[in-house]
Parts: C-alpha cells; structure tokens; sequence
C-alpha cells in the first residue's frame, strides 16, 4: 500500500466512525521545503475550522507494524483532545478574515526558508530574498508549548486582506517580539562543561523556525563584538544555525562538507535550511555566502 492507497483507506475508515457527525476531507496543502503534503481535515459539525492531520507521519507508523485501527483510534483521541481549541481558532480566524489590519499586524511574523529549493512555490508567496534563502510571512493562530499553528500568507491571501508592502513589512520586527531570540552555548544547551566552547546556538525561546534570527536580531553582532572576531554561521536548520569564531575564511570547505553531510544523514528535508555556509564580517556588518 502506498501513501496515497493508505490515505484514502483511512479517509474512508474515519468517516464510518464519524458516520454523519463530521465532515472529512482528504487535502494536498501547500507546505515549504518539501513535497505537496496530503492532510486528512476533520471538522465535526457546527465547527467552521476543522483539525488538520498530517498522513505522511501515520503512514510511517503503519509502515512500522502499527495497526490500522490502532491509527484510527489514535487520530479520533487527538481530535478530541483538541476540540476545546477549536472555538479559539475560529475566533481569531473569523476576526482575520474581517480584515482587521491592527489586529492581523500583531500577529504577522517571518520564518526562513531555502530559496533555490522552494523557488517554484514561491511564485505563489510574498517572500524577502535573504542570500541564497527568503523570509516568507506568516500569520500566527496559536502558540503553546507543544505547537505553533500558523496561516501561511500567499499572494492569494495578500489580495484577500487587502495585505500591503507596509503591512507585510511589519512582520520583520514583529516577530522578534512573538518569538524572541536566544543565543546559547553548546555547553549550556548539554549541560556539560566542554574544555573548549566553539560552537553557539542561535535560535528562539521556542526553538521553533528560529534560523530567521540570523537576519532579525542583533545576537550576531554582539556575540562578533564579545569575541572580537568575525564569524561563521553554520546553517544547522530552519530552526537554528550556529555561530563560531573565525579568523579569515580559509576553514569554509571543512564546514561546508560538515553541514551538507550532516543534512544528508541527520535533519529531516523539510527541516534543512541549506548546503552553504556564511560568514558575518565584523568590520562590514554584513553578512555574505562564502
């Protein structure tokens, strides 16, 4: 069985339990830095705004040995478990598609993302080009210790809301805000004392899409000024990159070789940010590819 076949099956086997109480709806969503992504959208009646359920995870626990019932009865316990959030996320979404602009503003934010592999889905999405990487926007839902839930914004939406430039433009310095940056040694993150701290961790509180800190915050300048040298930025994923002293850029090839092979055989596609490697120059005040 295929993840397409399996997707179906477990359409069919959620809507015999539901029976007529839900409205489930197989959906291939547009997601970045990987392919289109099927979701199974469960809504029971009288609710607008249905829970979205990722198949691809499923299928590789049914690929696992899991059973299938077990599967059905696993996403029907996490519908109801998260039922009680469904009021909240049709409040904020109802007070969005209002076109509440003060509103909608507040919750603007970016997240970075590879440029050269989501080129094509970009043509749908307002984005910044950062380097060889773009800041798009996004509009936050809801923010908890265990998930984000977020409204990727497209061209669509943009002309919808009646987004424009200035509006778009406030999610950069917004998003520090939501999502405030943290800079961590390696040691600290372990918690162990390692002989000789290199590498930092630049990310936010969250640790979630954090590597847009890199072009948000000040975290880089001042960690360059603390250690009086410029620096490498490994881009370790699309939630974190890592900061290392340098002092000239002779040592690119090794980490170069380091971050594509640890992309390769450690992060998650969907979760790689890039192949390459930057470097902020300390009297420049910029960032470039080297």
């Amino acid at each position: 069985m295929d993840l397409r076949n399996f997707a179906k099956v477990l359409e069919n086997k959620l809507k015999m339990i539901y029976g007529g109480n839900a409205n489930i709806v197989l959906r291939e969503n547009l997601l970045l830095n990987k392919e289109e992504k099927l979701q199974l959208e469960i809504a029971e009646k009288g609710e607008g705004t249905g829970f979205m359920v990722g198949v691809k995870t499923l299928f590789d626990c049914f690929q696992e040995g899991m059973q299938l019932d077990e599967i059905v009865y696993e996403v029907s316990k996490l519908c109801e478990e998260r039922k009680g959030k469904v009021e909240k996320i049709e409040r904020i979404m109802a007070r969005i598609m209002s076109g509440d602009k003060e509103y909608i503003k507040q919750r603007l934010y970016v997240e970075l993302i590879n440029y050269e592999w989501n080129q094509e889905k970009l043509e749908k999405i307002p984005y910044v080009k950062k380097l060889d990487l773009a800041l798009v926007y996004r509009i936050l839902m809801e923010q908890d210790e265990e998930e984000r839930s977020s409204i990727l914004i497209t061209n669509d939406i943009v002309e919808k809301l009646h987004l424009t430039t200035e509006d778009l433009a406030y999610a950069m310095e917004n998003t520090e805000r939501l999502f405030p940056a943290k800079l961590q040694s390696l040691s600290d993150i372990l918690g162990v004392a390692l002989e000789e701290e290199s590498f930092y961790c630049l990310t936010n509180m969250e640790s979630q899409n954090g590597a847009a800190m890199m072009f948000l915050s000040n975290k880089i300048k001042e960690f360059s000024r603390k250690k009086g040298k410029s620096c490498y930025i490994l881009p370790s994923s699309v939630h974190e990159v890592l900061l290392l002293e340098a002092d000239n850029k002779e040592e690119k090839k090794i980490f170069e070789s380091m971050v594509r092979n640890i992309n390769e055989t450690e992060v998650k596609p969907e979760d790689r940010l890039s192949n390459h490697i930057y470097f902020y120059d300390k009297e420049k005040e910029e960032i470039e590819i080297i």
